[in-house]
């Protein structure tokens, strides 16, 4: 913040009267008079004219030594800041002129001055009684080249146009402070797009307010915090979104406007739908954009209809019978959701409606699902069909003779939900069998409706053999002896009364030519219909031998087996001799056998369970040339996964060759025998057989050593020290060596921001091998303190801190520094270009590297204030070197009070060497070229000191600005 110079505004008439200095010469009355200004001026600028007058009454001019000739006066003028010191002219001095007025330069609005004419002719002088003015109200603060200035209006400020460049084009006539503000004329602005009015914020104190008059945009940008915009699209917008809340949630350029409209562009819009329009209307009124919406599709996953009764889960009052057409019709789903009924699995498609059924809904998103169940009304059907039998509207016939109540129960099917009973012939007492005559009653599901059928019972269906030589039971005839004929077997069967029979193969279709376990004989009953089927089994075989197709089946041994064939392929390539069974065994013949080896044995049994045979197993050598690791990642061609610093035989160790294979680690050419591990080395596996061979690469984990060494500095775990003052970034990384496959690079204090220089504090972080390990060493640079003595005796640094070298002149921007905000440590915010936060610090170490900005009511960058934080050399954020401090406002006095001259001139010429290195305000802005500002350490109650020096003096301020930015040169404690 700029500081304000408060001056009185108090008009003044100033008079003043001639005297003679000489009572011996005053023959006659002469007048000096200072004519103008007579009461006070109004100062346009810094060139204000002064005007005086010389007359004189009677006859007696000529005795005197002055001249009667007023062109030949000579005058002399002064004008000072002090009564006291008129006659010095501290401000003004002009002697010898030969008009009655001159012009004076270097006077300030509303500043008091004295000032005093001597006239000289003759030798002799004639003065004037000292006058004092002071200077009125100017009418206007500003003028500009760039834009156009009036009372409280500054207009034509185009777009492209900065609060920087505006603060350069606006000229003040008054020294004062520029304020931008936004609309509400409080919040302060950060922007040409934000600023409406400047209070110019005059150093008396006074306040002038301008409206600003900023072009009209021809910008069209939108932008949502909520909704995805692209270049002519604005997509993510929920579905159900209200306009309402839409327009809310979209941001446009600042005096643009917008509406959103129909797909046709031209129709208002009352909701929002995907290909509805937003149409931007920039400041300007002419340009336009139009952004096409899409709403994202809805959830919503439910039906409504007029037709039946819908509930949050189940769909009623189906009527019976309703088509499933009729009631997909009857049915809408919600908007964009689409529908289908299932059957009560939820997953087969429905052909027709019953109760139990699914009606799933999916939502327009396509993924969000609602699932009805279905309740239709009970039928009134009471009829039943089968089958097995005939049935006509009143009558079930082609019941088999003999048939059993629950089978013919089982065999009739009723309606959908009805019932069914069988009667005797009169109709109410429940039958215990079937007989012709017999009455079968339907109830309809709703309970009311019913239907008689009366029962017909078909002539005999006995379909049935006996025989005395074999064993026969309802469904099977056994005991016929091994290699029995046909011809004897059937001789030896009796089919029932009018049944005939025929004996079948397994199909039970094509007529057997002998006998076989699984034939079938069926019987025919009398009635032509009823038949009879009974599976034969003829008496077990003692055969025990095998065959097979894919091996070589000798009496006692079964070879030509490939290595590695598994356990079910060899078993599914064995066939048993017809009955029979088998099972492999290991060697000792008695524990199953889970895989294939030589040795093991195959043990047939016979189908009659007695006799077995045993063959020996013979399986070919192994062609596998693979290894498998339990510690490593092993695929077809690479082991991977491999630590880093692996040591061959461990590595070893860990890998297993397939059964009966081999393997050796060799360098990358394959021949060479690897006595260690690197990627790009190559396993080579050789299988049992002696031939087969196969590759794999190795590929060892990259390292996780991320460590430096250095042979000329010092470091530890975490710090590298014995930098010398003054080493160049370059020649330390060169210095620097990484660990193998590692990398490094240099940071400022934060860790993140690329150094450019070396300073303690700045970090050296290593990443390993891997790219994720990382270890960071603080670094140490020894000092490299220069100093200098002063004119007062004390001894201080020669530079600035932050500066590159001694000034070479006021304005040597290599010697110009930091700028620190008061009481804050070097944690990057003093850099010039750092960035800048408007958060207050709750602690003395903020945490960042960033300027803290603040603003008319925000001076402290902390919450609350410490007056200690820079309180000598052990000062909680004290930036100077060891044994240094910042100096207090009496020792730059002293400073100072030792120059040449009190002004910057005189600061650069002392031993100091101080630049004029400009400031920082309270939005992080740089201002005041030319002028020098400099803390002092000592604050109170948030009042911090500082120097200023500019061409003219050096002024020592106090004032409650630790919010700016400003140099910072060290004192020896």
């Amino acid at each position: 913040m700029k500081k304000i110079l408060l001056l009185l505004l108090v008009l003044a008439v100033v008079y003043t009267a001639c005297k003679d200095d000489d009572p011996e010469y005053a023959l006659g009355t002469r007048t000096l008079e200072l004519s103008s200004p007579v009461d006070s001026i109004e100062l346009t600028g810094i060139l204000t004219t002064l005007k005086w007058d010389v007359s004189f009454e009677g006859n007696e001019l000529g005795q005197t030594n002055f001249a009667k000739d007023k062109a030949s006066f000579l005058y002399n003028v002064y004008v000072s800041d002090s009564r006291g010191g008129i006659s010095a002219g501290n401000v003004f001095k002009e002697e010898g002129l030969t008009g009655t007025s001159v012009d004076v330069t270097g006077l300030h609005y509303n500043g008091i001055y004295y000032w005093q004419v001597v006239c000289l002719s003759g030798g002799e002088k004639l003065e004037s009684e000292a006058a004092v003015f002071r200077a009125k109200e100017v009418k206007n603060f500003l003028s500009s080249e760039a834009y156009q200035v009036s009372e409280g209006l500054v207009s034509g400020i185009g777009r492209a146009e900065t609060l920087d460049s505006l603060n350069k084009k606006l000229i003040k006539t008054v020294p004062g402070l520029f304020v931008w503000l936004k609309a509400d004329k409080q919040t302060p602005a950060s922007s040409i797009q934000e600023v409406s009015y400047l209070q110019f914020m005059v150093d008396d104190g006074s306040v002038k307010e301008y409206s600003l008059e900023v072009d009209k945009s021809n910008n069209t940008d939108v932008s949502s915090d909520l909704y995805v915009v692209g270049k002519d699209q604005i997509s993510n917008i929920p579905n159900g979104e209200v306009l309402a809340d839409f327009k809310k949630n979209i941001s446009v350029y600042e005096g643009a406007s917008f509406e959103v409209y129909q797909a046709d562009g031209i129709t208002v819009a009352t909701d929002v739908q995907t290909g509805y329009q937003l149409i931007v209307t920039a400041e300007d009124g002419t340009t336009k954009t139009t952004y096409t919406l899409s709403v994202n599709k809805s959830t919503l996953a439910g039906v409504t209809s007029t037709a039946y009764t819908v509930s949050g889960s189940e769909i009623s009052g189906i009527p019976y019978g309703e088509s499933l057409s009729d009631f997909k019709a009857n049915v809408t789903a919600a908007a964009g959701a689409s529908f289908e009924v299932y059957q009560a699995d939820g997953t087969t498609a429905a052909t027709d409606l019953q109760t139990g059924y699914k009606l799933i809904v999916t939502a327009e998103d396509g993924t969000t699902k609602t699932t009805y169940s279905l309740s239709v009304n009970k039928s009134n059907l009471a009829g039943v069909t089968s089958t097995a039998y005939t049935v006509s509207s009143s009558e079930i016939s082609g019941i088999p003779y003999g048939e059993s109540l629950s089978d013919f129960k089982a065999n009739v099917t009723a309606a959908a939900g009805a019932s069914f009973e069988v009667y005797q012939a009169d109709g109410t007492t429940a039958a215990t069998d079937l007989q012709t005559g017999y009455q079968l009653i339907v109830t309809a599901e709703d309970g009311t409706t019913k239907t008689t059928y009366s029962l017909s019972v078909n002539k005999s269906n006995l379909a049935s053999v006996t025989s005395t030589a074999y064993t026969v039971s309802s469904s099977e005839i056994s005991g016929i002896p091994y290699g029995e004929s046909l011809s004897d077997f059937k001789a030896n069967v009796t089919a029932a009364a009018g049944a005939s029979f025929e004996v079948y193969q397994a199909d039970g279709t094509t007529a057997a030519t002998d006998l076989q376990t699984g034939y079938k004989l069926i019987v025919t009953a009398e009635d032509g219909t009823t038949k009879t089927t009974y599976s034969l089994s003829v008496n077990k075989s003692n055969l025990a031998g095998v065959t097979s197709t894919a091996y070589t089946v000798s009496s006692s041994e079964i070879s030509g087996i490939p290595y590695g064939e598994s356990l079910s392929d060899f078993k599914a390539n064995v066939t048993a001799a017809a009955g029979a069974s088998f099972e492999v065994y290991q060697a000792d013949g008695t524990t199953a056998a889970t895989d294939l080896q030589t040795g093991y044995q195959l043990i047939v049994t016979a189908e009659d369970g007695t006799t077995k045979t045993t063959y020996s197993l013979s399986v070919n050598k192994s062609n596998l040339a693979s290894v498998t690791s339990t510690a490593y990642t092993v695929s077809s061609s690479e082991i991977s996964g491999i630590p880093y610093g692996e040591s061959l035989s461990d590595f070893k160790a860990n890998v297993t060759a397939a059964a009966g294979a081999s393997f050796e680690v060799y360098q990358a050419d394959g021949t060479t025998a690897a006595t260690d591990l690197q990627t790009g080395y190559k396993l080579i596996v050789t299988a049992e057989d002696g031939t087969t061979k196969t590759t794999y690469s190795l590929s060892v984990n990259k390292s996780n050593l991320a460590s430096v060494t250095s042979t000329a500095y010092t470091v530890s775990s975490s710090e590298i020290s014995g930098i010398p003052y003054g080493e160049s970034l370059s020649d330390f990384k060169a210095n620097v060596t990484a660990a193998a496959g590692a990398a490094f690079e240099v940071y400022q204090a934060d860790g993140t921001t690329a150094a450019t220089d070396l300073q303690t504090g700045y970090k050296l972080i290593v990443t390993a091998e891997d790219g994720t390990t990382k270890t960071t060493y603080d670094i140490t640079v020894a000092s490299g303190v220069t100093t200098v003595t002063s004119a007062a005796g004390r001894i201080w640094m020669d530079r600035n801190l932050g500066a590159e070298q001694v000034a070479t002149s006021s304005t040597d921007d290599l010697a110009y520094g930091d700028l620190y905000q008061w009481g804050r440590g070097a944690d990057g915010h003093e850099k010039r270009n750092s960035g800048t936060t408007n958060i207050q610090s709750d602690s003395d170490t903020p945490g960042h590297g960033d300027f803290i900005i603040g603003s008319i009511d925000i001076r402290n960058w902390r919450s609350t204030p410490n007056d200690n934080l820079w309180d000598g050399v052990n000062g909680v954020n004290n930036p100077c070197p060891a044994g240094f401090r910042l100096p207090t406002k009496a020792e730059w006095q002293a400073e100072s009070d030792s120059w040449v001259s009190q002004n910057s001139a005189g600061a650069f010429s002392s031993s100091l060497k101080l630049p004029v290195a400009a400031s920082r305000n309270t939005d992080g802005e740089m201002e005041n070229a030319g002028i020098g500002f400099y803390w002092c350490s000592d604050a109170t109650n948030n009042v911090v000191n500082y120097m200023v020096l500019t061409q003219a003096l050096v002024i020592m301020r106090t004032y409650d600005v630790p919010i700016f930015g400003m140099s910072v040169r060290c004192i020896k404690d």
